[in-house]
């Protein structure tokens, strides 16, 4: 009898400074790493521990914050995020577009016929551009450094 494999926990490293008294606002990240192994996570804690202290060294007045936490499996980030999204994204553009279509001109001239027309044009560009595989839109990416621009 064989046992199933045990997954690892995924983890999130993040470091991230703020100025002194706006301690909720983040300025910036200085590093972010999502779906880490969590052995290597904990392995590797001392280096987020000192990259942490070393930009703390650096600009004693920021509020230098480093998080290691679980990730969690409805938190999808990179292509995980996108493949999920697109699909939404198609839904809610092809919904728009119908609703559009459905709506009655009720002005005299007919001007406001040229721009239901022009967001019809708009949105049937941005639903071909998803179909091709372009993602014009932002999304959480799985890893950020920016510890040189800090150190």
């Amino acid at each position: 009898m064989t046992t199933p494999p045990i997954h690892e926990p995924l983890m999130i490293v993040r470091i991230d400074v703020s100025m002194e008294r706006e301690t909720q606002i983040v300025e910036d990240v200085v590093y972010y790493r999502a779906k880490m192994p969590m052995n290597l996570a904990l392995r590797w804690r001392w280096f987020f521990e000192y990259i942490a202290a070393r930009v703390k060294v650096k600009h004693p007045k920021r509020k230098v914050r480093l998080s290691i936490k679980q990730q969690s499996e409805e938190f999808k980030v990179g292509a995980d995020y996108i493949a999920e999204k697109r699909t939404t994204l198609l839904h809610a553009k092809r919904a728009q577009i119908k609703k559009l279509q459905n709506q009655t001109a009720n002005d005299l001239f007919g001007f406001a016929e040229d721009d239901r027309l022009s967001k019809i044009n708009k949105l049937q560009e941005e639903i071909a551009a998803l179909e091709r595989g372009e993602f014009n839109y932002w999304f959480p990416v799985e890893y950020k450094n920016h510890i040189k621009q800090w150190i």
